[in-house]
């Protein structure tokens, strides 16, 4: 192995009760992923060669839940504490397991997500420079409430660890804080674990008692102050998860408005980590783009759209409050406003879909146009289509889904209704409010409603009839029927 080689522990066991909350704390996401999976990344990006993860709550749940999200050929090697007695303890049942990788151990904490990959590459480099045998990180938060408070001696040498709960109020005003993230050598993390012991105000093992045993053993301790205190927020409640969440979205928006993307409030705007954003693209007002999202050039996502796992093409025209999900839309589109686009949509170049439009798992064709108030379900549309207001296909039966089909040029009267499994020909019509259940030919027109039959007199009928009195109008003449009603002169087959 290379003498720079390092393997990552990382503790995930507790219960974190002050989530209050029947999931593991190390599985409740920020910006879009469980916030150990985000630990393990990191350790992987900073070069680490081996991921051991400790677990103890939920054990089962967060095993199965972080391998189903880890594509990484590289696995995480699971070690069981099944009894949590502090920081310590998890690293005693570690051990056997860290004797199989490499000579040097990073130590991180599955509640910090922030932590960054580069931020933890200058601490393994500056520890492998220095040739000490452990080294810890620390900072200087705005709040140190909580943390484990770093002694140094008159000339600045680290001497040790005090937890907040053990320390005195004068140590408690100590500003520089431990951040939980260690490099040891794997042996004497090894000797001196076997040493810890519960004299403490909670009867548990303190991992960092290790530091205390070497000074005392004049061994030197590297404590390196990464100034980077945001970085090592730890997730003890939902609101720290809520600031770990915004920091990071943040961090997301800075990087891609430097490459070139407008962004109008990176305040108020979610981009996840895997998501790509073309230049000159505008991104509106509370928008959020997650997953693995694409997004080409000169877009323009309008305020509140929400888009998911999906790809836009360039020149595309995404309008306010459209949901998006995967789906796929080509260049030149216009979508929204108000669009759901569910999964499997695909939309064509040149293609618009417009207000209150819901499309599911369905081929919109180059340049076709669903303008307004229509469902579109299991449908295959051609190029040039123009489907009318309240449109919308009958793809399910009760029992199975069915397609519609519909061939170039096609157009389709407003409120009509295609009934699947239906197939309607290149160029053909169908008039509007129309019921189509049958394949249409090419170039046919089809009309498919009941023939209007007109009642002359109907409303003097009620009246006089039935007694409604409430419906005489301001005038008693008589209503005439239009002299050219389809129906005018034609006997009343109902006798009214």
């Amino acid at each position: 192995m290379s003498q720079s080689e390092f393997s990552a522990l990382i503790m995930a066991a507790g219960k974190g009760t002050r989530m209050v909350s029947t999931t593991a704390k190390v599985l409740h996401e920020v910006a879009g992923k469980p916030m150990l999976t985000r630990v393990i990344d990191n350790a992987r990006r900073s070069g680490a060669s081996s991921i051991y993860v400790i677990v103890g709550h939920e054990a089962e749940s967060v095993r199965s839940r972080i391998s189903a999200e880890d594509s990484e050929p590289r696995g995480v090697e699971w070690v069981l504490q099944e009894d949590q007695r502090g920081t310590g303890h998890a690293v005693i049942v570690s051990l056997d397991a860290l004797a199989r990788g490499p000579g040097t151990v990073l130590i991180l904490s599955g509640d910090v997500p922030l932590l960054q990959a580069r931020t933890l590459e200058e601490f393994v480099s500056r520890h492998f420079e220095t040739g000490r045998q452990a080294s810890l990180m620390t900072c200087r938060p705005k709040d140190a409430t909580g943390y484990g408070r770093i002694l140094r001696s008159d000339s600045g040498a680290f001497t040790g660890i005090v937890e907040h709960r053990d320390a005195t109020p004068q140590e408690r005003d100590l500003r520089e804080i431990n951040s939980g993230v260690y490099l040891f050598d794997r042996e004497v993390l090894t000797i001196y674990g076997k040493r810890l012991t519960t004299e403490n105000a909670q009867g548990e093992y303190y991992l960092t008692d290790i530091f205390s045993l070497m000074v005392k053993d004049d061994i030197e301790v590297d404590a390196i102050d990464c100034e980077a205190a945001e970085e090592l927020l730890g997730i003890n409640d939902r609101v720290d998860l809520a600031v770990a969440e915004r920091i990071l979205y943040r961090r997301n928006c800075l990087r891609h408005m430097r490459a070139g993307v407008t962004i109008r409030d990176p305040d108020h705007t979610d981009i996840g980590d895997d998501v790509e954003i073309g230049t000159d693209t505008v991104i509106g007002i509370s928008t959020s783009l997650s997953s693995k999202t694409r997004i080409g050039s000169r877009c323009m996502i309008d305020n509140h759209v929400t888009i998911s796992n999906s790809e836009i093409g360039d020149g595309t025209h995404v309008k306010p409050y459209s949901l998006i999900v995967d789906s796929e839309i080509g260049e030149n589109c216009s979508i929204g406003p108000c669009t759901h686009l569910r999964p499997g949509s695909d939309i064509q170049d040149r293609a618009k879909v417009g207000n209150f439009v819901e499309i599911k798992k369905s081929v919109i064709g180059p340049g076709s146009k669903v303008s307004h108030l229509s469902y579109i379900g299991d449908a295959s549309l051609g190029r040039g289509v123009n489907v009318g207001a309240g449109t919308i296909t009958c793809n399910y039966d009760g029992q199975a889904k069915h397609k519609t089909i519909i061939g170039d040029d096609v157009f389709i009267g407003s409120d009509s209704v295609l009934v699947a499994p239906v197939t309607l020909g290149n160029r053909s019509y169908v008039a509007a409010a129309s019921v189509i259940t049958r394949d249409v030919p090419e170039e046919a027109l089809a009309i498919a409603r009941g023939r209007q039959v007109n009642k002359p007199g109907y409303r003097i009928f009620l009246e006089n009839k039935l007694g409604l009195s409430a419906l005489k109008p301001a005038s008693t003449a008589p209503v005439s029927p239009s002299p050219d009603s389809a129906d005018a002169g034609k006997q009343d087959p109902d006798g009214i």
